[in-house]
């Protein structure tokens, strides 16, 4: 079987979407193309090793900035009055 040709995969990265699984994540002109259980069926000009992140497609705009995503990951719990449910 012919390897389909990509630009980029992100591999072995913990992919967060309607669940959390190692996966891959196949990127084609700028774009996700899928997230394979295994990226072997593709041929990539550049390969990133994602082992030990989280990867996030999709999630992150270009009008999401650092700060915000600092912001995002430092914010607190929110408090819940006394006697009430989350």
């Amino acid at each position: 079987m012919e390897k389909q040709q990509t630009d980029i995969i992100i591999a072995n990265g913990m992919v967060v979407s309607s669940s959390i699984e190692q996966k891959a994540v196949v990127i084609k002109a700028g774009k996700v193309l899928s997230t394979p259980e295994n990226a072997a069926a593709y041929d990539a000009d550049r390969v990133i090793d994602a082992k030990g992140k989280f990867v996030l497609p999709g999630i992150i705009t270009p009008i999401f900035t650092r700060s915000m995503l600092t912001e995002l990951i430092r914010c607190p719990k929110p408090r819940l009055p006394v006697g009430s449910r989350p």
